[in-house]
């Protein structure tokens, strides 16, 4: 969905005017944090885990790939600045960016866009938001379980209340988003267990087209969907909970293709900026761009796929490697091995 919405973006560029697609797509990373609340509660129900050693498997999932990644993107700005439109080389941009703190980006700024906190690499944005729920979850885990669910609920209530507060565009007021809200909707799926009531196929589907269905119609008739945890997160909720309910009825197919898409889709995500720019300069260069429809769904279909490959390619070269090199040197005792399944 995240692939297909930037390509529209890079279509439009190319074209000069409307793609032949719509441009909807953004509620993917509205799915990515419902399921990413879940998941944490999911992970801490089956290993109980304290708060130090929760942040320290997910510093040793998330950081090594992001850093290796971001690296590429400073060189790529530096030695061919025309690839990669929104990114230039700043130091304080960078080092924020690496300490996935929200900062305003240069090279939007160069083209009007001063408030834009986003990353050296954008779709990073959405992992400073991980960040900080992952510092709230954190700090419940210290708490008796009972407590956990209602004080990280009164936690992520206080961010989005102090963000708020802040008068001007600041990396707190970056976290006033509804979207925050989106990982204790999952957590709740979490403590709720769904993933052991199952459901009946047809209710599965309900609840999955309902969902897509609402998702859909929110992008396709609002420029921002608002507010967005209305628009986006509930249907977002509701696929979760048609997924976790189905697969505990058996109805969801298991796919060995869709498996490896799942496992190396922190590679997709986070190389996928990439493949676009270049997709785009080829075709600039090659002279084949245009407002022709066999033109638009070739860029499409190559986006996804040559996406799709290539980070598969990184998930297994890279992103394996280097998180088991992490992992030996922060898991002070704990195995490599248990800190890359987490």
């Amino acid at each position: 969905m995240v692939i297909y919405f930037h390509a529209v973006l890079q279509i439009r560029l190319l074209t000069g005017a409307k793609s032949f697609f719509p441009l909807i797509g953004a509620g993917g990373v509205d799915i990515f944090f419902v399921l990413s609340g879940f998941m944490m509660w999911y992970v801490i129900e089956q290993k109980p885990l304290g708060g130090s050693a929760f942040l320290r498997q997910r510093i040793v999932r998330v950081v090594p790939l992001y850093w290796a990644v971001t690296a590429v993107a400073l060189v790529v700005a530096c030695m061919v600045p025309s690839l990669l439109r929104s990114t230039a080389f700043d130091l304080h941009h960078a080092i924020a960016s690496l300490l996935f703190l929200p900062w305003p980006n240069p090279a939007l700024a160069a083209m009007g866009a001063k408030d834009v906190l986003v990353p050296v690499l954008v779709p990073g944005w959405t992992l400073n938001f991980e960040m900080m729920f992952y510092l709230l979850f954190a700090a419940t885990l210290w708490m008796a379980k009972s407590l956990r669910l209602p004080a990280l609920g009164l936690m992520i209530a206080g961010v989005y209340w102090i963000s708020g507060s802040v008068g001007t565009v600041s990396p707190l007021s970056f976290y006033h988003r509804d979207m925050l809200f989106e990982f204790l909707a999952g957590a709740v799926l979490g403590a709720l267990q769904l993933e052991r009531r199952p459901l009946s196929a047809v209710v599965v589907l309900c609840f999955v087209i309902a969902g897509f269905s609402m998702m859909v119609g929110a992008e396709v008739l609002f420029d921002e969907p608002k507010p967005r945890i209305l628009l986006l997160g509930v249907p977002a909720l509701l696929i979760l909970i048609g997924a976790l309910r189905g697969e505990a009825g058996g109805v969801v197919p298991s796919w060995r293709l869709l498996a490896a898409l799942g496992d190396a889709s922190f590679s997709i995500y986070l190389i996928h900026g990439f493949v676009l720019a270049a997709l785009r300069v080829a075709a600039a260069r090659m002279g084949v761009a245009s407002g022709a429809g066999s033109f638009q769904i070739a860029f499409l279909l190559a986006a996804l796929v040559i996406s799709a490959m290539i980070g598969l390619g990184t998930y297994y070269k890279v992103e394996r490697p280097l998180v088991r090199m992490a992992g030996r040197l922060l898991s002070q005792g704990g195995s490599s091995r248990q800190l890359q399944a987490a």
